[in-house]
């Protein structure tokens, strides 16, 4: 895959059928493999609540939508974009909020003793 600077935007260029693609970078996106209980933290960052948990499958709701996810060691890529697809979730705001998620908890600062 190369790379073409276009009016200061990268563009990928791939083979597409008889010709070659181009797609803006912005748009192209790899999702991590995550484990099923890092998935389900992210979605309970969005609003999401745990309704169930059956058979290896979390059941989670956030208003009128319900959305299964696997409690599996690994989800692939295609799996967690499935599941994002069903949830009507942007990959983008998925993967900020999975690097909140990561992000280690600040320590709270304890006010220095009076020194009397």
């Amino acid at each position: 895959m190369r790379r073409v600077h276009l009016a200061e935007h990268a563009f990928s260029v791939k083979p597409a059928g008889r010709g070659l693609a181009l797609a803006p970078r912005s748009t192209m996106l790899a999702l991590p493999h995550l484990s099923g209980t890092e998935c389900i933290r992210v979605f309970v960052r969005f609003g999401y609540r745990p309704l169930d948990r059956a058979g290896g499958l979390a059941s989670l709701r956030r208003g009128d939508e319900v959305v299964i996810i696997p409690e599996s060691a690994t989800l692939s890529p295609a799996v967690i974009a499935s599941i994002l697809r069903s949830a009507h979730l942007d990959p983008f705001d998925f993967l900020a909020a999975l690097e909140d998620v990561d992000a280690p908890e600040p320590v709270p600062s304890r006010p220095a003793p009076k020194v009397a």
